[in-house]
């Protein structure tokens, strides 16, 4: 949809900085009532809301009356509810697969029978997290939830309801290994999705603190995206899902704009589907539009990859995009987006260059890592006296954003060997070529390996750019006989507070530290993290370390085991405040 006006990503230290400097688009406390009497869309919602109206809506949503109007009219998926806020209604991102499921329940028929799940697997499908201890949260709810109160309610005459579990089997009430098995996957799918910003994607629930903002100086705050089976709010749209836009990080009446819904009887029973749809609906949250074309409001994707804010049920590489494919209505930088709307990046966890490399020790190497930004390129560094190298770079194991090449360089920079196997579409939910690896006889010597996320082909072809070729690694594999060996990271980092007082405590994994190293981080009001301070130094073996800040606030606490050749990654603690 050329044209359209990209505004709804204006976050909350923007719009404090607007009501200093007066700007009339960014208002503060946006107030309540309502304005009009139910949800409209299109021309329909800007005649009723009026000039008037259309002014009051638009402060609501951080953005201008003019660019609210021209939104509403040029995007039939936009609507405002009864008080004037922006939600979408994903009539286009109904999966034809799903056809069966938008029959009543009495006409669907099961999916194959299967077992029901021990306690153990139910315990463990749904306490799954991929960032403990983060004060960003996607819960992830597949076992039915209450909707009282909120934006939805309207949809169903201002009554109270609850949004029926996540079944395949006509049991809502229990929980079948088929159906635990999708509920793994989706969260591994979504997890990879949101991997490089700090944001615990959970199947936990957190309770309702950590979700809902009380305010500006709430900083523990996220979104529940409900996974559900219900008629509710679903008949009235026929949609894959519906959500808010632009309210993850809304410091006034958050709850109001809860939950995101993804729904069964228009995405299907499938984990990758259910994946795309949720990622795709937390994204409206998170103030991102959709990706289309001129022919589509939703772009299925072209080779083996897509949008995720499109439709990328087809493709194995859904990614976020900035709208570089041929033709593209959209092309605001949905990273950019997400960081203004809530979430941090991830810190860089190794380093970019040789000299502050991570330094490897032998002969077997086993390091985690993650691809954050374009530009990010993981190094890391060796010291052998000859022999067989052979190292391999592994992206997530399931539904990856990274296509990663491994880049081979001797102690005077020169480049030695790369991989970058071209990427191909195996079916929907799989691709090949997006890992790496070398094999290679070196001489005595330093050498630095470098881990870089890529795109493949064009992507005003059918290919896609490096701009969200991001997300989780492993680099594997083993150096050459007689390389020494790096301390192994310790583990379980933990962090708690007692009359002001922190201690930090780890399961030491070590077995060649010559000490342990603790640094502290503060955060800043604006949500963003100070730059680490070494705090505390410990020998060899230790398995705890104490720490006083000096003032007041919330802290998070790395710990890293180092020896003289090397020092394993930094392990980050969960954050306490004091």
């Amino acid at each position: 949809m050329p044209g359209r006006p990209l505004v709804a990503g204006l976050s909350f230290a923007l719009l404090l900085g607007a009501l200093v400097t007066g700007d009339a688009h960014a208002a503060g406390p946006p107030g309540t009532g309502d304005l009009l009497d139910a949800p409209r869309h299109g021309q329909d919602a800007v005649t009723r809301l009026g000039a008037a109206g259309l002014r009051t809506a638009a402060a609501r949503n951080r953005t201008g009356a003019g660019d609210l109007a021209a939104q509403l009219r040029e995007d039939p998926t936009l609507w405002v509810d009864r008080q004037g806020h922006l939600l979408v209604k994903d009539t286009g991102l109904v999966n034809p697969s799903a056809a069966d499921l938008n029959a009543p329940d009495a006409d669907r028929p099961p999916s194959a029978p299967a077992r029901l799940a021990t306690a153990a697997q139910v315990s463990s499908a749904f306490s799954l997290h991929s960032r403990s201890g983060s004060d960003r949260v996607v819960f992830l709810d597949f076992d039915g939830h209450r909707v009282v109160g909120t934006g939805w309610n309207d949809e169903e005459n201002g009554t109270d309801f609850t949004a029926e579990p996540f079944d395949t089997d006509r049991s809502p009430s229990t929980f079948s290994t088929s159906e635990l098995a999708v509920v793994q996957e989706v969260w591994a799918r979504v997890s990879e999705d949101y991997a490089v910003f700090d944001v615990d994607v959970t199947t936990q629930d957190p309770g309702t603190a950590a979700i809902d903002r009380s305010g500006m100086s709430d900083t523990a705050f996220g979104t529940r995206a409900v996974i559900t089976n219900t008629t509710k709010v679903f008949s009235s749209c026929h949609c894959g899902g519906v959500a808010y836009l632009d309210v993850f990080d809304y410091p006034y009446g958050h709850e109001q704009y809860q939950p995101a819904f993804v729904f069964q009887r228009g995405v299907g029973a499938e984990a990758k589907d259910i994946a795309e749809a949720v990622s795709h609906e937390v994204g409206h949250n998170l103030a991102l539009h959709h990706d289309g074309n001129a022919s589509t409001e939703y772009y299925e994707g072209q080779g083996a990859w897509a949008p995720i804010m499109g439709a990328a049920y087809g493709r194995p590489i859904s990614q976020w995009s900035a709208g570089e494919y041929s033709g593209a209505s959209n092309t605001e930088d949905d990273l950019a987006l997400i960081t203004s709307s809530g979430l941090n990046h991830l810190a860089d966890d190794h380093g970019d260059t040789a000299a502050s490399a991570t330094v490897l020790g032998g002969p077997a190497v086993s390091v985690a890592g993650v691809i954050t930004t374009r530009s990010d390129v993981d190094r890391f560094a060796f010291t052998t006296v000859g022999g067989l190298l052979s190292l391999s770079v592994s992206p997530s194991a399931v539904g990856p954003d990274l296509d990663a090449s491994l880049s081979l360089y001797d102690a005077d920079g020169t480049l030695l060997a790369r991989d970058d196997p071209a990427s191909a579409m195996v079916d929907a939910a799989t691709a090949t070529g997006l890992d790496a690896a070398l094999t290679r006889t070196v001489a005595a010597g330093t050498y630095t390996v470098a881990v870089d996320g890529v795109g493949a082909g064009s992507p005003s072809g059918t290919g896609y750019s490096d701009f969200a070729s991001i997300g989780r690694y492993t680099l594997s594999g083993t150096l050459p006989e007689g390389t020494p060996a790096v301390p192994t990271a310790p583990a379980d980092v933990r962090a708690s507070v007692r009359s002001g007082r922190v201690t930090v405590r780890w399961t030491d994994r070590a077995t060649t530290e010559s000490r342990y190293q603790m640094v502290r981080q503060r955060q800043y009001p604006n949500g963003t993290w100070s730059p680490s301070l070494l705090v505390s130094t410990r020998p060899a073996g230790a398995t705890s370390a104490s720490n006083s800040p000096w003032a007041a606030g919330r802290y998070r606490f790395l710990v890293r085991a180092t020896s003289p050749y090397g020092s394993s990654a930094w392990v980050m603690s969960n954050a306490v405040r004091r």
